[in-house]
């Protein structure tokens, strides 16, 4: 994969992943997607039920790889339940873009089912004369 093509679709996975969860995070460099932080907002937002966990999980933890490494620990333990051994957090610290596309896409597809769940909560209120609220909900606990 070139690279250019390669930062091409991670700008649009980010820019979806971001439409759908109704956030805005600022962006500036490359370099800001090879750390934790980024995602760890992505995770605040999407799963707000684990925040203990996940902040518990990264006390430990001190290079960015690592803390990428327990993101991806959580999903493929805890939310997804699904081997997701092909993607390593040092090597999205690395900046191996394959490594991020497949990490991107993965929150890409979260953020799909946040956002249909939110237009199906919103459509159920709307039947109900209640007025939507349009906010992005996060997945909870029990609907995983």
């Amino acid at each position: 994969m070139e690279m250019e093509t390669a930062l091409e679709e991670i700008g649009q996975l980010l820019s979806q992943i971001q439409e759908n969860l109704m956030i805005n995070l600022e962006i500036k460099e490359m370099g800001e997607l090879l750390q934790s932080q980024l995602y760890l907002q992505l995770f605040e937002r999407m799963f707000p039920f684990m925040d203990l966990n996940i902040q518990n999980l990264m006390a430990d933890v001190t290079s960015e790889g690592e803390k990428i490494q327990v993101l991806i620990e959580i999903l493929s333990q805890d939310i997804l339940t699904m081997d997701l051994s092909h993607i390593k957090g040092v090597k999205i610290e690395n900046g191996d873009l394959k490594h991020l596309l497949n990490f991107l896409q993965i929150l890409l597809e979260l953020s799909n089912l946040i956002q249909e769940k939110n237009d199906q909560d919103d459509q159920a209120e709307e039947g109900e004369g209640a007025e939507p609220t349009h906010q992005s909900q996060p997945l909870q606990e029990d609907s995983i």
